[in-house]
């Protein structure tokens, strides 16, 4: 909305302001000469009103009395938000970085109190300082064969494509990278490997799932999703190996028993 404005600030309108005038009795009192004051329009409010007026300019030094206060308004957290933030999310390890040597101190000690459930692996490197946060895990890289490729059943898990793989590492190639090759020794099929279940393990989307199927299912006390009257999902602590995406499924083998079987197994993908 475009506002009008002057060299005195925005015009508005007074009206909007003004309070209805109250009835005065003054207003009918009566000249000394006997005539009525509001007989002839003459000495009314509106008339003194609208006498010529002018803006005279001048200009002035005033000093003014105030204070200068910083306001942060970088959209940076305060502490009590940086460590609600930080157990949220559940991090392997954090670095803290910026911010004064105070904060980042208290910020350290808070993490690392037995009482906080956030990780006690905390960092607080210091200007220029050079910080190796490499993870621990053992990652490998390793080049594979058309051969070893052409064996393995490989599944689409979202924008990815996951398959077990079981050969032979050699080191014969020209760059020093391994190579992954066919197991031609016969040990594949000596060592067998359970079924390892990948997916969104959450019993509310598989509750979802099972709905689309018009199956009825409810949460009982404990988090368990019930499904009828005799079969049971639970979520299976651990999930390593088969079923690793932390489903149980518990029942009585029925024809129910195997419908609700095959919707679940279809929501996951074993490889």
């Amino acid at each position: 909305k475009l506002r009008r404005a002057d060299e005195y600030g925005e015009i508005f309108d007074t009206a909007a302001f003004e309070l209805a005038p109250e009835p005065d009795d003054s207003t009918n009192l009566a000249h000394p000469g006997g005539s009525d004051a509001g007989s002839d329009g003459g000495g009314s409010d509106d008339e003194f009103g609208g006498q010529p007026t002018k803006a005279i300019r001048e200009e002035r030094r005033v000093a003014i009395n105030c204070q200068l206060a910083f306001v942060d308004l970088e959209g940076r957290a305060d502490g009590t938000s940086a460590s609600n933030i930080l157990v949220q999310l559940m991090p392997k390890r954090v670095v803290i970085v910026h911010g004064s040597a105070a904060a980042t101190q208290a910020l350290a000690d808070h993490c690392r109190d037995p009482q906080v459930p956030v990780t006690k692996e905390i960092y607080t490197p210091g200007l220029g300082e050079t910080l190796n946060v490499a993870s621990g895990l053992n990652a490998y890289r390793l080049r594979l064969t058309d051969a070893l490729l052409r064996q393995v059943r490989m599944r689409a898990v979202g924008a990815s494509a996951l398959g077990f793989v079981a050969g032979r590492v050699r080191y014969a190639s020209d760059d020093g990278v391994p190579v992954l090759d066919v197991d031609t020794g016969g040990a594949r099929d000596a060592v067998w490997q359970p079924a390892t279940t990948v997916g969104d393990a959450r019993l509310s989307a598989l509750r979802a799932v099972l709905a689309a199927h018009s199956i009825a299912a409810h949460f009982d006390a404990e988090g368990t999703l019930v499904c009828g009257p005799n079969v049971a999902v639970q979520r299976r602590p651990g999930g390593t190996g088969s079923g690793s995406a932390g489903i149980r499924l518990l029942g009585t083998p029925s024809p129910e028993y195997y419908a609700i079987r095959s919707i679940v197994y279809g929501h996951f993908v074993s490889v």
